[in-house]
């Protein structure tokens, strides 16, 4: 994998070990993202909007877009330019606008 940049998108955060969504495969998802350079995991489900960093990843966890009242939904635009993350802002309406 060198010399590539790599992200990751999935429905659970494979990092957060607090809030355990996904049982099997878990922690080896999570050492196949560190060992592999893995730049950005973005990752919804969650209630609230997370972010976290490990030596080599920034985990971006963005809250839910349904079973949350309306004030509390949201989602993220991803935008990658020339093969980089430019930005992970919120996107109006009803965007995610914590982190």
């Amino acid at each position: 994998m060198a010399g590539k940049r790599l992200a990751v998108f999935g429905h659970h955060n494979p990092v957060d070990d607090r809030w355990v969504f996904m049982d099997d495969g878990r922690e080896d998802l999570a050492r196949i993202i560190g060992r592999n350079g893995v730049r950005y995991v973005f990752a919804g489900h969650r209630h609230s909007d997370q972010l976290e960093l490990t030596e080599t990843t920034r985990v971006i966890t963005t809250r839910t877009v349904q079973a949350a009242p309306s004030d509390l939904v949201g989602y993220r635009l991803v935008r990658v330019v020339n093969g980089r993350v430019a930005s992970w802002r919120a996107a109006p309406p009803k965007a995610s606008d914590s982190l």
